[in-house]
């Protein structure tokens, strides 16, 4: 076992929060690759821009760790 930690996140954009919800998007993509221990973060969006799935892995329990406050910005435009 590698001690890798993966998250899968999905859900719906809350309805005119899309461009919002693409700003936090940027700053936590620039923060996640700042972060030590990020191995991955990749996000996509639907077709028609009303929901995302995100992938995320880092090293260890101590990486996820420092990686959760950047998900309470974007929490709200869930």
């Amino acid at each position: 076992m590698s001690g890798q930690i993966t998250w899968t996140v999905e859900g719906p954009i809350k309805d005119g929060k899309y461009d919002q919800f693409l700003e936090v998007m940027q700053q936590l993509i620039t923060s996640a690759k700042n972060e030590e221990g990020t191995v991955m973060y990749e996000w996509t969006i639907s077709e028609n821009n009303r929901s995302v799935h995100v992938d995320e892995r880092y090293q260890n329990e101590a990486a996820a760790k420092l990686h959760l406050p950047g998900g309470a910005k974007v929490a709200r435009y869930f």
